[in-house]
Order: structure tokens, then sequence, then C-alpha cells
């Protein structure tokens, strides 16, 4: 019998007494009073062993129970929620972090006057039915002068995969003036990982494969930061090559190369990049930064860069015999909308820049081109930008020749 799983009634447990006396009885050959027969015990209320042999298997019921207790606080599949969290620190597997969704409003002031929208001022919608926050101050001119329409992003109040489409109306109680619309996609966030999968990546086994992608996360949710990106090197003993030119990265075996699109916030990054890593990050440009942080008795150096935004040429070709009055405005607005949006060291394809604009319905699009092929080549510690104003001219649609 498995103790540490079975749970028997008193009654079970009597009987299982005196069968395995009785077994011993015939075993050994005890005689009974008579001397004649093998004694036997009889499991009746009339027998005073009987009534003993209840009472002590109701304490051994008892102890079953608080061995079974045991049992499922160490089996991640039977154990209480608030245990599972203990036993993935003693497996060493980290639950998934979540991530607040965000998006990037147009906002225009309406009013004579000009307005500044401080940090983490609330705006609602109707769409998801969630508050959303914004991480930096925006000052607006007022509507007759140049200036008064402006972009910043949002963040959801929770984590999880909200999703707002493009048009979203948005509003804050505290600045009725100013009109506020989603122009871009919605970057979509994730929830945290749930217990029931905690669950069985402890009962399986599974160490955390994507130490690096929390890690990633944890620092995203850094205040100033937009985006992050980390590359590993794995090799044990080779180098690994990124970026060219003045942009060349040497990340040595088993180290890491970091690079965020955002404000330089230096004391935040090593405590968090420690948080989930414990290899070093000590790879950069000559330009790299560098932040400290103290673990126990010893501080903790990691490098970083702050990446750079690079201009990217992109050429849409459509059919002018079925495209609509407008079509050249509404294609180039719609992709600068998204510019600023990629990740470090994401290239831009011409597929993403199609998806961009399959909604729009203004015409046919017959073609894409991205710096005059079907992607950019960008190096790690750059972002795809893409603008139409007066220094750049990076968004074309080209007239029929």
């Amino acid at each position: 019998m498995d103790l540490t799983k079975t749970i028997n009634t008193p009654y079970n447990n009597a009987v299982a007494i005196f069968n395995e006396t009785n077994r011993l009885l015939v075993e050994n050959n005890i005689l009974d009073s008579t001397g004649t027969e093998v004694a036997q015990l009889d499991s009746t209320p009339s027998n005073p062993a009987w009534v003993f042999a209840l009472d002590c298997r109701s304490l051994h019921t008892s102890w079953q129970e608080q061995l079974a207790k045991a049992y499922a606080a160490l089996d991640p599949q039977s154990c209480e929620e608030d245990q599972v969290l203990v036993l993935a620190a003693i497996a060493g597997v980290e639950r998934g972090n979540g991530k607040p969704s965000h998006v990037t409003l147009y906002l225009e002031n309406t009013s004579n006057s000009q307005i500044t929208i401080p940090a983490r001022t609330k705006f609602t919608e109707s769409y998801t039915n969630h508050a959303w926050y914004n991480d930096f101050p925006i000052t607006l001119s007022p509507i007759s002068m140049a200036g008064y329409t402006g972009r910043v992003a949002v963040y959801a109040e929770v984590d999880g995969a909200l999703s707002v489409p493009v048009g979203t109306t948005f509003e804050s109680e505290d600045f009725p003036d100013v009109s506020a619309v989603t122009d871009a996609a919605c970057s979509v966030g994730n929830d945290i990982e749930s217990i029931a999968s905690l669950r069985n990546r402890i009962s399986e086994g599974v160490e955390m494969t994507d130490y690096m992608t929390q890690c990633v996360n944890a620092i995203e949710r850094l205040a100033g930061i937009d985006s992050c990106s980390i590359w590993y090197n794995t090799s044990n003993q080779l180098d690994m090559i990124l970026g060219t030119g003045a942009n060349e990265v040497i990340v040595p075996p088993r180290n890491a190369y970091i690079a965020i699109k955002g404000v330089d916030i230096s004391e935040k990054i090593a405590e968090t990049y420690y948080t989930y890593m414990n290899s070093p990050a000590t790879a950069g440009t000559a330009d790299k930064k560098t932040s400290v942080c103290q673990i126990g008795q010893q501080p903790l150096t990691v490098c970083y860069d702050v990446s750079k935004p690079r201009h990217i040429a992109i050429s849409v070709y459509i059919d002018w015999a079925t495209s609509a009055v407008g079509v050249v405005d509404a294609i180039k607005e719609r992709i600068s909308s998204y510019s600023g949006t990629l990740t470090c060291g994401e290239d831009l394809t011409a597929q993403k820049v199609s998806e961009w604009l399959s909604d729009l319905g203004y015409g046919t699009i017959i073609g894409v081109e991205v710096d005059g092929g079907m992607s950019s080549d960008i190096d790690p510690m750059e972002y795809c930008v893409f603008e139409n104003n007066q220094n750049y001219n990076d968004i074309s649609v080209p007239s029929e020749s």
C-alpha cells in the first residue's frame, strides 16, 4: 500500500490489519484456546480487538491524510496554486511575465490654448473598455498654430492581448479639447503565464528556455524604453559578429548584446537584466553605455547600445486606372504612421508594408519595394523610420511611366 497517495477509511484500514494478522496466524500455525484450530480474529462489533483496531485505524487514516497532503505539496499537478509558485522556484522554472498592449494615438488640440498632457494621463476607449496611459508628456500648440497635432504611445492598464483597431477613438476626462484616435496597428501584449501551464512545465521538467524573452519583456516594461532586443552567443569558442562598419559588434562566447530603443536609463537595465540572466553582457559599439547593479557584495556591469533611427526608402506601385483620388496621400499617411514602431534590428519587409495597406480601400496595390528590394538590411543597433516631410522623402508612389 502506497501510504503517500492512498487514503482509506478507518473500516478498510481495520479490515486490512485483521487480514494481515490472520495471515500471520495461519503462516505460523498459531492455535486457538482449544488447541485444535488455527486462531483467527473475527471482524465483528462483539470482538473487543475489532473495536480497538477501528480506533487505531482511525488514527492511521489521519496519518494517511497528512502524508497525502505532503505528497500533494510536492506534486505540481495536485498542489494548491500558491504552492505551484514555490515548486517553480525550487525547480528553477520561471513563470512567464505578462506584458501590456500599446498603441499610438494621433492627438489634435481643438482649442485656442496650448495644452500640455503630462505622463500617466488616463485615456479610455469603448472597444475594450480599458484604461490606457502614456509614459511621456506631450505639448500641443493652439489649433491656429503649427504643432497643434502630435502622436503619443499609450499602454494598457493591464497585461494581456488587448487590441484596438485603427480608427478607434480615445478620450481623456482631463483634456476634453484634445481629440485622440489610433492611426496605427496595436502592438498586442500577453497575459502572465497561467498556473495550469506552469504546472505542466514543472511536471515535464521543462527548464525556462526563454529567460531571454522574459528579460526583454522586463526591460521593455521600464519607463522610457519603447523596445529592447538581445542577441546571445551560444558558442563556447567562437565570437558572434553583428552589424557592419562602425556598427560592428563582437559578441564573445557565452555573452549577450543588448540594444534598446528609447531613453537611456542605465541605472535600471543591469538590475533588470541580472534578474533573468546570469551570462555577462559586455558587448557593444564604440558608443556603448554601461549600467551597474549590486548583487550581494558583487557589482555587476551590463553594456548596451541606444539604437539609432535609419531611414528606409519605400516605393508603393499601384494600378492608377482603378485608384481613387487621394490615394497617394492616403498611402503615405498610413505608412508614416508605422514609422519607428519596429524594434531594434528588425528589418522592414515588402510583405509587412503590404499588410499595413491591405484595408486602405483606395485602389489596387500591385507592388512594394523596400530599399529597392523585398527587405531592408539594418544593423542590430538601428531601427527603421520612414518619413515624408521637409527633411525626408522616404515614401514614394511612382506615377505611371
